[in-house]
């Protein structure tokens, strides 16, 4: 399977440079050890032994053959291993555990995919088509893009829904009562359903808009001034540009500040602790997790979560469970620090693991961090082995590109910038050096004049 447009599922995987890819979601909150230990052993038995955890925090099993890929989904049916089905619906990494939640999301999550299947609407919506329900907390889910973003308020308990982006580029919409979060986001997903089976919630128009909110259940509680235009950011292998949001509730400020990387200890409701790490590049291989599962397991742990910006969560552990489990995790060669450089690179998998890479990225990306961590403070580098751009995170700051004759240097994500010469690999980092330098330079003068360009 190879379908433009579709995520890859167990039973509908995606060619990529290294073979076919299946990507995977629990069908809860988490796997536990066990389970997770058993995909781990099923990829280095039916595929090339990687594994990924994503920046929307899914597991990829990489490296399949189209025999072996079937044989894999029938192993994962046999074993029974809980996966979502139907359309994407993220909640936060510590849901309904966190210490400092807002609202539970979880019920709210349970109740729209059971409408949703009621209602046969799954079918008609894109399949990349996602809803975010960020119920607060330590760990948001600001940074991940949905079509239809709903976000605890404080101080109504309700639900600010937002369309198309993250907290911070979406579309607010304004704050919708517990009780009518429901009949809200049906209706929303209803909107885009009608424009067509490949739409997106970015794709609302203002005029359509103005006819939900112009009455229940989006009629709109409070008015603010609109959000600035959206720079635009890139979904799937599109790039779009936000209209001028609609007069609606304004997004809270803690909602666009969080997000944070899934590296140390939280508290949870129970008094008890999660324990975070982040996998360099997002990236394992089957007996590192292997062995990550079986300490887990023999610490007791019931579960284990995966997190976006590539993470694993393990809750309900004391202060020295934690403090051996971190060990152990460092000694795997895990991020448990969450001011290590790594964290501001995106890598696709790169040379040798895929074919179509011209570079081994994520070894690049390692020399970087070790050598420059100061090229990557407040900024995203994304390495990619060739111009497919596989792994781009939003808005990166510097891009680096795998081509036929080396590497290329670029500012941003590199679509708007002059043509630049290759450099070898072993130049890049001389040469991101130099473009840092430039840009830097470029924002001195820009603080210096703050005149406005001509338009």
């Amino acid at each position: 399977m190879d379908k433009r447009g579709a995520c890859p599922t167990l039973r509908e995987p995606m060619l990529t440079g290294d073979g076919l890819l299946v990507r995977l979601s629990p069908a809860g909150t988490g796997w536990s050890p066990s389970d997770l230990a058993a995909l781990a052993r099923a990829a280095a038995r039916f595929g090339s032994g990687i594994l990924e955890v994503t920046s929307r925090g899914n597991l990829q099993i990489r490296g399949l053959t189209p025999p072996n890929a079937a044989a894999l989904a029938d192993h994962v049916e046999e074993l029974a291993i809980p996966l979502r089905n139907g359309l994407a619906i993220d909640t936060g990494p510590l849901a309904s555990i966190d210490a400092g939640e807002i609202i539970d999301p979880l019920p709210l999550a349970r109740e729209l995919h059971e409408t949703l299947e009621a209602a046969g609407l799954t079918a008609r919506l894109a399949p990349k088509m996602s809803v975010v329900i960020d119920g607060g907390g330590a760990l948001g889910m600001g940074d991940v893009i949905a079509d239809v973003r709903l976000t605890a308020d404080a101080a109504s308990r309700g639900w600010l829904i937002a369309i198309g982006g993250t907290a911070h580029t979406a579309r607010p919409l304004g704050v919708v009562a517990a009780s009518e979060a429901i009949a809200a986001t049906m209706a929303l997903l209803e909107a885009i359903a009608a424009k067509g089976k490949m739409a997106r919630g970015r794709e609302l128009s203002d005029a359509e808009l103005a006819v939900l909110l112009d009455g229940p259940p989006l009629r709109r509680r409070y008015a603010a001034p609109p959000l600035p235009p959206s720079r635009g950011e890139r979904i799937g292998d599109s790039h779009c540009r936000h209209p001028l949001p609609l007069q609606g509730g304004e997004v809270p400020s803690e909602a666009r500040r969080r997000g944070g990387w899934p590296v140390g200890r939280f508290a949870l409701k129970d008094a008890s602790l999660a324990t975070a790490f982040a996998l360099p590049f997002g990236q394992i291989d089957a007996a590192t997790l292997m062995a990550f599962c079986a300490a887990v397991a023999d610490a007791g742990a019931a579960e284990i979560r995966l997190a976006p910006g590539r993470g694993l969560i393990v809750p309900g552990f004391d202060a020295e469970t934690c403090t051996a489990l971190e060990a152990m995790a460092v000694a795997l060669g895990f991020i448990t620090n969450a001011a290590d450089p790594r964290l501001a690179i995106a890598a696709c998998a790169g040379a040798p693991f895929c074919a179509s890479a011209h570079i081994a990225t994520r070894a690049l990306g390692a020399e970087i961090a070790a050598q420059a961590p100061e090229l990557l403070v407040g900024r995203t580098l994304h390495v990619s082995g060739c111009d497919k751009c596989c792994a781009e995170p939003p808005a990166p700051y510097f891009t680096m590109l795998g081509t036929a004759d080396g590497c290329v240097i670029l500012p941003g994500d590199g679509r708007n910038a002059a043509a630049e010469q290759p450099v070898a690999a072993g130049e890049a980092l001389a040469a991101l050096r130099r473009l840092a330098d430039t840009e830097r330079a470029h924002e001195h003068e820009t603080a210096r004049d703050p005149q406005p360009a001509e338009s």
